[in-house]
């Protein structure tokens, strides 16, 4: 982490009283509906930015309704775009996936378990086929 806050690739932010209520409600939302504190806090702050990384199903939804405008993707998805934009081989892209599933519980949204199930399963030519269309 050290190295991605130097070479500006990560800033800790602090969040505004305006966006300190909506992760507090968030936050405090009734059973079913209130979510984590991370996906809260991503969620408080994420009209700031173009777009959201997010996976849980709940905080998913809440985005598309309080931000309909913002883009939304998946770390899957974000893991495998960054991955071709930098030549990754298609055993480095799924080492990393497996990896962050495994220690980091990186969740996959339903529309992206086919992705998933392919960059497990496929071969080089059609995994590179998907991550073309990704761009």
């Amino acid at each position: 982490m050290d190295m991605l806050f130097r070479d500006g690739l990560l800033e800790a932010v602090r969040m505004t009283d305006a966006e300190y209520e909506v992760f507090i409600e968030l936050v405090h939302g009734p059973l079913g509906v209130r979510l984590g504190d991370g996906e809260s806090a991503a969620i408080a702050i994420a009209s700031r930015g173009a777009g959201i990384v997010v996976d849980e199903k709940r905080a998913r939804r809440r985005v598309a309704e309080m931000l309909p405008a913002l883009a939304t993707v998946s770390s899957l998805r974000l893991v495998l775009t960054s991955a071709h934009r930098q030549n990754w081989t298609e055993r480095e892209a799924a080492e990393l996936v497996a990896l962050a599933r495994l220690h980091s519980r990186m969740g996959v949204p339903r529309e992206d378990a086919p992705l998933l199930a392919q960059l497990m399963n496929s071969s080089p030519s059609a995994f590179i086929s998907t991550l073309r269309a990704l761009r």
